[in-house]
């Protein structure tokens, strides 16, 4: 008589199955994913659980995002803010340096404050300093492209978001003064 077993794989060779096919997962992509969507996951949330997020997520965008990974988020309000900083505040950094009179917790937070500032970008990048055209041109590129980063990326949060923001980032704004 033939043992059932005799054709199932051993335990140590599914053991080595799962860790190939973990090491073909990429884990940062979908950690990348939670932290750009957070802005948006913590405000859903108020009116969404995380099961019903996730599956809107999947359902309509094809993005596969656990329930559990959108409670993870949710559950520490202080790293999420500070992994989604990240990924602004280079940018935040290049147009607070550009702007010369303003910082940078004076125009993430005021709307008003940030659309000033981005009017006449070109102008306002050398008045008063006298730099050659070269270095000129490099620092209006630069804030040019930081402006549109912060808008796409931060502006996009309503300010009822960013505001609730601040107190998790606030450290990290305040560490120039």
């Amino acid at each position: 008589m033939k043992d059932k077993n005799a054709n199932l794989p051993s335990l140590t060779a599914i053991g080595q199955t799962l860790v190939k096919h973990a090491h073909t997962v990429n884990l940062e992509e979908k950690r990348g994913v939670v932290i750009e969507l957070f802005p948006f996951i913590f405000e859903a949330s108020s009116r969404m659980s995380a099961r019903a997020i996730s599956r809107f997520l999947k359902e309509k965008h094809k993005i596969q995002l656990s329930a559990v990974t959108v409670s993870r988020a949710l559950s520490d309000l202080k790293k999420s803010w500070n992994q989604y900083f990240n990924v602004i505040e280079h940018f935040a950094k290049v147009f607070e340096k550009g702007c010369y009179t303003s910082r940078m917790s004076d125009f993430l937070f005021d709307d008003k404050r940030f659309k000033e500032l981005t009017e006449g970008l070109p102008i306002r990048a050398y008045k008063g300093h006298w730099l050659d055209l070269k270095a000129l041109c490099q620092i209006t590129i630069e804030d040019d492209q930081a402006a549109d980063i912060l808008r796409e990326k931060w502006y996009a949060i309503s300010l009822d978001i960013r505001l609730k923001a601040r107190p998790y980032i606030e450290h990290r704004l305040n560490k120039k003064q």
